[in-house]
């Protein structure tokens, strides 16, 4: 039976191109598609998957795959489980999702479970908060993501599988110095309890800018989505501190965090700039699009499940891959210039 690299050299095409046709991809004409497979049924390879795959119930011919989350009310995971779930239907596959609400041991379990009694050909681990040292192993290929500063630390150690990033570092750092541009020297940021990594990577680029934020003006809520925007913002305003510009951990916060600024008798962007993360095209209190950091949830399905099939359709090709995507800073409608004093 030949190799996917075989399979790729016989049809003159790459190995890319011969995983999408296996698993019916869109992203490829279904006339290189058909060639692909009658090559691959002739060479006897394509029953290696597709005989196993047939048989489920329901006749579903693609991968059987087990995401596992942080978070099932988040909006933005909310888009993140939709695209999968697009991507994986594409491929006549079923995607079984699952919340592990923040806790690495439920992770943990998640994995074993889908797994184990499941049997998943392929595992989508979105949870970013595993210790190297507790990191599960699977029959079936993972695909394990992490945050900026999750990645770095496990970079030090050693995990068995691919690894996926958003390095939010990019579209955070774009957005700092377009506001430094616009004669912004007075920065607040706002998040809570689990987007502390964005607060402190927040820090670490206002330092390499040689910009100074007191603590007042770095609030961590208890609460979360645009309750904790809203409540924060308006604690900031009434302790007296009067940033130019705001970044927010997530949109949901941008969101009600504007309320307060408005009731406030303040204006976005004239009086203050207001930036969020994920770019889920919100519109704020007073109509505007919120400037965000774009994380491109689109994007993030492609380029982890072509991966995974790889390692379902490969399974002999052991060399670990470190993926990282890149955000960017989308200005939208609200930031704007430092209001000159009359």
């Amino acid at each position: 039976m030949p190799t996917l690299k075989e399979l790729a050299e016989l049809a003159g095409v790459s190995t890319s191109t011969v995983s999408k046709a296996l698993n019916n991809s869109p992203d490829i004409s279904e006339e290189t598609r058909d060639q692909i497979v009658e090559l691959a049924i002739r060479e006897g390879y394509h029953k290696k998957f597709r005989k196993k795959s047939a048989a489920r119930p329901g006749g579903f011919a693609g991968p059987k795959i087990g995401l596992i989350y942080s978070d099932a009310i988040s909006s933005y995971y909310s888009r993140v489980i939709d695209a999968f779930s697009r991507r994986v239907r594409d491929l006549d596959g079923i995607l079984l999702a699952c919340d592990a609400n923040f806790s690495q041991e439920r992770s943990i379990s998640l994995c074993n479970y889908l797994d184990q009694q499941c049997h998943v050909d392929g595992i989508i681990s979105l949870f970013n908060s595993y210790d190297p040292s507790d990191f599960p192993t699977t029959r079936a290929p993972m695909i394990a993501s992490f945050g900026q500063t999750s990645f770095r630390k496990v970079m030090d150690g050693y995990i068995p599988c691919d690894l996926f990033c958003i390095n939010a570092r990019t579209g955070l750092n774009q957005a700092v110095e377009q506001l430094l541009a616009l004669g912004h020297r007075d920065f607040a940021f706002l998040g809570e309890n689990h987007t502390r990594y964005r607060e402190h990577l927040f820090l670490e680029l206002a330092e390499e800018h040689g910009l100074t934020v007191p603590e007042r003006c770095i609030r961590v809520s208890t609460l979360r989505f645009e309750e904790a925007g809203y409540t924060s913002m308006r604690e900031l305003l009434e302790d007296g501190c009067r940033p130019t510009a705001v970044i927010c951990a997530y949109d949901d916060i941008a969101v009600g965090a504007s309320k307060a600024i408005l009731e406030a008798g303040l204006r976005i962007p004239e009086d203050l700039s207001l930036v969020g993360f994920d770019n889920s095209r919100l519109r704020l209190y007073n109509q505007k699009i919120l400037a965000s950091v774009d994380s491109f949830v689109e994007d993030q399905p492609r380029l982890v499940l072509d991966l995974l099939m790889k390692r379902i359709t490969e399974p002999s090709d052991g060399v670990i891959q470190n993926i990282a995507l890149q955000t960017a800073f989308i200005p939208n409608e609200t930031i704007g210039p430092v209001r000159k004093a009359k």
